[in-house]
């Protein structure tokens, strides 16, 4: 009977952080519409959809941080104010472009679909395949002599809408990473909670990634364990290993505990912060923040503990 694997190898899925203060652009951008039939198509549009939900999310909690500092900045310190207010707009601009590309490419996309006889993604479509087996567009570099005025006119389509809609992502970037520096420099961290959170998960998966490595020192502790009861004889070496069984069981709570506790994170720093962005002061931190550094530092501990614990058996 186990005492210990099924708990210490439940890999679970959390979200880690990759330091306690993080750039608040953690996103990444494509550099093109890599598409090679309808589907693909498809799933670039589902991923912009689900890209600019998120992030109008995000930016409705932010914007409520950036409306308080632009009535403090308004009379301290003109040019602070106009940087901010200058990204503001660059952003809410960025989210009307995309928005309006986005339209542009469901529509082609509902045309391939329903027209027969239109040549997009076949031979000299416009597309070029990649080593990957996907296609790029390339401009200035297809022959659309053959194709119909449709074709065309679908295919630059695609070209345009799909390219301003990556560079308007890009853009939406750089003024995250811009509105961040201009906090940096006056002492404050710029938050924006599903980035960090997303920060979080690099770390954590990793850490999981390590506790599931120690499974085959888990898999022949248990051995020893089962071996060690089965004779029942009453002895020094079936004590030790009895109590160290308990104490490798209950730091595989405490890892569960925090597993479970960063999975819940970006709900749980949200409750406390009143919403998903806020400015914090440099050295200074959320109680939901000092939790997580805690814990974190406890996970790694108890990861060396647990292997040294078993191989002392």
């Amino acid at each position: 009977m186990s005492l210990t694997a099924n708990r210490f190898y439940r890999v679970s899925i959390v979200l880690g952080i990759l330091s306690l203060f993080i750039s608040c652009s953690s996103f990444h951008v494509n550099n093109s519409w890599n598409l090679r039939d309808p589907q693909s198509l498809d799933a670039n549009i589902m991923n912009t959809k689900q890209w600019l939900r998120k992030e109008k999310s995000n930016y409705k909690y932010l914007q409520k941080v950036l409306t308080k500092e632009l009535k403090y900045y308004r009379t301290r310190n003109t040019n602070i104010f106009q940087i901010i207010q200058s990204e503001m707009i660059k952003i809410e601009d960025v989210f009307k472009l995309i928005n309006k590309s986005l339209s542009k490419q469901v529509r082609y996309a509902s045309i391939i679909k329903k027209k027969r006889g239109i040549d997009i993604f076949g031979e000299g479509s416009g597309l070029t395949k990649t080593s990957n087996g996907f296609f790029n567009f390339k401009k200035n570099k297809v022959d659309l002599s053959s194709k119909s005025k449709k074709e065309v006119k679908i295919i630059e389509g695609l070209i345009t809408n799909g390219s301003i809609i990556i560079e308007n992502q890009k853009i939406y970037n750089s003024s995250i990473n811009n509105l961040t520096s201009i906090f940096k420099k006056q002492g404050y961290h710029l938050i924006i909670i599903p980035y960090q959170v997303k920060e979080y998960n690099t770390v954590i998966k990793q850490l999981i990634f390590e506790r599931n490595e120690l499974k085959p020192q888990s898999e022949k502790f248990d051995i020893l364990l089962s071996e060690a009861l089965f004779k029942s004889a009453k002895s020094n070496y079936l004590d030790r290993i009895i109590q160290t069984s308990e104490k490798v069981i209950g730091y595989n709570k405490k890892m569960d505990r925090f597993e479970s506790f960063v999975l819940g994170l970006e709900k749980t720093a949200g409750k406390e912060c009143k919403g998903l962005a806020y400015l914090i002061k440099d050295g200074k931190e959320k109680k939901y923040q000092e939790k997580y550094r805690m814990g974190l530092e406890e996970y790694r501990l108890i990861l060396r503990e647990v292997s040294l614990l078993m191989d002392s058996i």
